[in-house]
């Protein structure tokens, strides 16, 4: 006759599970309804990487769903932990807040709601130690049986529900994660743009102080029109993770259709003025060259997103510009490239070099000069970002500039931001006021220096951010 020796794992499960119990028994024992979040994962081991980061997820959003539901009856005191029986948090409700049975109907919302709250296991124990039932059975994750009958008939092999249950968790990890990504890159989008406008005074452009070189717009203008931008990054943001295979040939025109939306947002939430138009197009490329590189590499690589500027863009001059006949009714764009070659080529020239000003001017000034971003605040904005704008003027061929005042009103702009630089890293703003006065008098609005001022903006808020 031959001993069974039992079998370790089950061993250790059940063990764990006693002493799960007798913990949830001890804490009911002193007034507390408890709440177990646990996952109805089938097989071994009962946790990995993957749901330790699901269940520290769902913990986050069950935690939000008690405070919306019985409000100042939770106050987030928990319990959380790792044995062999998986990952585990115990909720510790006070007994005088909620009925039992009202928990476990809430509870109970909380899986039907959830996309996988099949897998979601939920128990409430009474301060009477008494388990909490519902009656009701849960489906199976395959197929929509009760999963008491399948695992009674052993309808599907137990590592065929394993593996579909992990699946679906890696999934629905990645989702969140982008859409966590997106939410984040499109508030760091329309925040480059409002700090760009906050900024002032500016030479020429439009800021809370001045209308600077014009007269159809001022600061509420821009406020309006970045509103009216705002919902359509996310969208750009879901273009770059919904994008199949890594040809970029055929996305540009993709993301000038959303760029076309978004001018007329603009234009109808600032009655026909041109607000944001060149910004516009360069921000759309950057919110999805962005998401593209987190998509891809799960981390934001400056070098990369440049490089995916370009391939969104490889040909842009030669296709829109070159092309364009002397005589025919032409863009400010075109009629800039027709008369002054590649320094007139603006926005577009810029993006298909992969935004040199920004990537090899604004970023590393910002890095050399030790400037922090992320530190701005009102009182220091101006002294922060007024030489960041200096040292995009005196590098950009800005087209707002080269058309309406031509090549030499241009290099003189471009000198005296030089100028006004060096002697504001010296403490003196004399320089820059003059600077201020000349453009503004003078109707000067370097427009596109602007435009990549917000851009550099949003690179420095995407490289803080640290991914999953």
């Amino acid at each position: 006759m031959h001993n069974i020796q039992p079998n370790p794992i089950i061993q250790s499960l059940l063990k764990a599970r006693e002493e799960r119990w007798l913990n949830k028994l001890a804490l009911a024992k002193h007034g507390w309804h408890v709440v177990s979040l646990q996952l109805n994962l089938p097989g071994y081991p009962k946790n990995n990487e993957t749901t330790d980061l699901f269940v520290k997820l769902i913990d986050k959003q069950f935690v939000r769903f008690l405070k919306a539901n019985i409000l100042g009856k939770y106050k987030e005191e928990k319990k959380s932990f790792i044995d062999k029986a998986g990952d585990c948090v115990f909720y510790l409700i006070p007994a005088k807040g909620i009925e039992s049975q009202e928990l476990k109907e809430l509870t109970e919302r909380f899986e039907e709601r959830h996309r996988l709250g099949r897998i979601i296991d939920l128990d409430v124990l009474d301060t009477k130690g008494k388990l909490i039932s519902s009656g009701k059975s849960k489906k199976c994750f395959i197929c929509d049986e009760p999963a008491h009958f399948c695992r009674k008939e052993t309808r599907h092999p137990l590592e065929e529900v394993r593996k579909a249950m992990l699946e679906a968790i890696s999934a629905y990890l990645e989702k969140e994660r982008m859409q966590n990504c997106i939410k984040r890159f499109s508030s760091w989008a329309v925040k480059a743009l409002l700090y760009e406008v906050t900024l002032s005074p500016k030479p020429g452009l439009v800021c809370r102080s001045s209308t600077g070189a014009h007269s159809d717009m001022d600061f509420l203008s821009f406020i309006n029109s970045i509103s009216a931008l705002t919902p359509y990054f996310q969208e750009l943001g879901w273009m770059a993770v919904d994008m199949q295979g890594n040809d970029m040939s055929q996305i540009l025109p993709l993301i000038r259709e959303v760029g076309l939306k978004m001018e007329e947002a603009m234009f109808e939430a600032t009655e026909k003025v041109n607000t944001h138009k060149g910004a516009i197009f360069l921000m759309a490329l950057s919110m999805f060259s962005a998401i593209r590189v987190i998509y891809k590499k799960r981390k934001f690589k400056a070098g990369i997103f440049a490089g995916t500027v370009q391939q969104l863009t490889k040909g842009m001059i030669q296709r829109e510009l070159c092309s364009v006949e002397e005589g025919s009714r032409m863009t400010h764009g075109e009629s800039c490239f027709l008369q002054f070659g590649l320094k007139g080529s603006g926005a577009r020239g810029e993006a298909e070099q992969g935004l040199p000003t920004v990537m090899h001017h604004a970023m590393p000034f910002i890095k050399e000069a030790e400037i922090s971003i992320e530190a701005i605040n009102d009182k220091n904005m101006f002294a922060i970002l007024a030489p960041v704008l200096l040292k995009i003027m005196s590098v950009n061929n800005d087209t707002n500039v080269l058309f309406r005042h031509g090549e030499e009103v241009l290099e003189e702009l471009k000198k005296k931001s030089v100028s006004a630089l060096l002697e504001m890293q010296r403490g003196d703003q004399m320089k820059y006021n003059e600077l201020v006065e000349w453009c503004n008098s003078s109707k000067i609005s370097p427009g596109g220096s602007a435009d990549l001022l917000s851009v550099t903006l949003f690179l420095n808020f995407c490289q803080t951010d640290k991914g999953l």
